[in-house]
């Protein structure tokens, strides 16, 4: 099974993308910012790493941009 994290500080824009994702039979990880990814896939094993990372470019903490840098 395939794994994408999405990242978005909207709640519902995050909601959206696990349902529709899920139902088309991918696992989802989701962040609310790019520091709680990051916090998410630190010592995940690698059957949980992601194969995809969506991200928003603005958000708290730590943006996209920062969060692709940072991965």
């Amino acid at each position: 099974m395939k794994t994408i994290l999405v990242v978005d500080d909207e709640s519902v824009v995050l909601r959206a993308a696990r349902m529709l994702l899920e139902m088309e039979g991918y696992r989802v990880l989701a962040a609310e910012h790019g520091e709680a990814a990051l916090a998410c896939l630190d010592g995940a094993p690698p059957d949980v790493r992601p194969d995809l990372v969506v991200t928003d470019r603005m958000m708290p903490v730590l943006d996209g941009i920062g969060l692709c840098r940072a991965l």
